[in-house]
């Protein structure tokens, strides 16, 4: 839709299994109430048109609800940066920096604040919207260190 604002994209309770999937890189069981709330995060009341207020409480609320056993902060962590990449925002943050800034936002107020300041849009989004699979990817490419030490505790868990 070049040109003008497209309408918002969202990220599926599918989607977010898949992302699970390609972090856990097994089949977990999950609770689906949880999941839909956390999935949910995404919407705001009314229009959804605070995509940093939306990707904040979403970057924020998956990781509480917690709806899989294991991997709930990197699935967070990836679904939120994908949702915004799905709707033409980049956090502009190195991967060796992310963690940090990421459980501090976790642990903010009003973590769509905290967001708001590291975003920048994409000039070229209107011209190519990414797919949901390709944006996961791309999160998921860019931050190997940031993922890595969101599943380490994970990793500790299965060990034992």
């Amino acid at each position: 839709m070049a040109g003008g604002m497209s309408l918002v994209q969202y990220l599926t309770v599918q989607d977010m299994l898949w992302i699970h999937l390609q972090l856990a890189k097994r089949v977990e069981p999950f609770d689906y109430a949880r999941m839909e709330d956390g999935t949910y995060y995404q919407y705001a009341y009314g229009k959804s048109v605070d995509i940093p207020a939306q990707a904040g409480r979403f970057l924020k609320g998956f990781a509480e609800k917690a709806p899989f056993e294991t991997c709930n902060e990197a699935t967070a962590f990836v679904a939120g940066f994908a949702f915004l990449r799905l709707n033409g925002y980049h956090v502009h943050i190195k991967d060796h920096e992310a963690l940090s800034w990421y459980r501090g936002l976790c642990s903010h107020a009003q973590p769509g604040e905290a967001l708001r300041h590291r975003l920048e849009m994409d000039p070229h989004h209107d011209d190519h919207e990414p797919a949901v699979r390709e944006s996961v990817l791309a999160v998921i490419e860019e931050f190997p260190e940031t993922i890595r030490e969101l599943l380490k505790p994970n990793l500790q868990l299965q060990e034992s």
